[in-house]
């Protein structure tokens, strides 16, 4: 690890790490004299059953997408990823986007409702799913 990036650990005071061995790497190496906070990883692979049905219901193996998995609001940026998706759909005409993840509003408006203005023309080209399960999301992360 560069020497920039110790420092950066060092001066934030607060360490994470997504597993037991990048604790113990960090513990043994840096020497930080702190807790090391352990956030498990999203999905945990070692208790993982496949859902197939949404990924069944929603998509083909031969469908191409730009996946977006989370609440869809603001602060999380989705409607910049909107924003580049119109230029994504101009080079790209068989591509689509696939929203997974709850709705919010924004300005008295449902975001389903405006990043499908953002959209557009390409609107069409968006798919909306409610939040899903680990189980049933991973299918769709992974192809």
């Amino acid at each position: 690890m560069k020497s920039k990036y110790i420092i950066l650990l060092c001066l934030s005071g607060l360490v994470i790490a997504l597993d037991q061995i990048t604790k113990l790497y960090i513990d043994h190496h840096f020497q930080l004299h702190q807790s090391v906070t352990i956030i498990p990883n999203f999905f945990n692979l070692n208790h993982y059953t496949p859902d197939l049905s949404a990924y069944r219901r929603y998509f083909r193996d031969e469908d191409e997408y730009i996946l977006f998995f989370g609440r869809l609001e603001v602060r999380k940026g989705v409607h910049i990823f909107a924003e580049a998706l119109a230029e994504i759909f101009r080079r790209d005409k068989d591509i689509e986007a696939v929203f997974v993840g709850n709705e919010s509003t924004y300005n008295n408006m449902s975001m389903k409702g405006y990043l499908k203005e953002i959209l557009g023309e390409f609107s069409s080209r968006a798919i909306f799913i409610e939040h899903l399960p680990h189980n049933a999301l991973y299918p769709i992360i992974e192809r």
